[in-house]
């Protein structure tokens, strides 16, 4: 895969599993990795997109991560990057549920 950074280990995924990979911040935190502005990012880096997915996915695999302390979204429209952090995490999934 690219754009993995060094030191992160490559899971492959079985089928119907999604997986992400995880950075650590610099100042230690294990974060889960995603991106932001998909038709940005391919307009500015090419190449391929290794998963599309909504948010309520990529918070829950945020919480079933072992050591992961949030999550990094790196925004490819500018340099900007936004942090959830774990504790914040079920307050999200509960805004994402649609009522019955």
């Amino acid at each position: 895969m690219k754009g993995i950074p060094p030191g992160s280990a490559e899971y492959i995924p079985g089928k119907n599993e999604l997986a992400a990979a995880v950075g650590v911040t610099p100042d230690g935190k294990k974060m889960l990795l995603a991106c932001a502005d998909r038709s940005i990012f391919v307009q500015r880096f090419g190449g391929p997109f290794n998963a599309e997915t909504d948010a309520a996915a990529v918070l829950k695999l945020a919480l079933v991560t072992p050591d992961c302390e949030g999550i990094l979204i790196n925004s490819a429209a500018s340099e900007h990057t936004i942090v959830i952090p774990r504790a914040r995490i079920d307050e999200l999934l509960a805004r994402t549920k649609t009522p019955a």
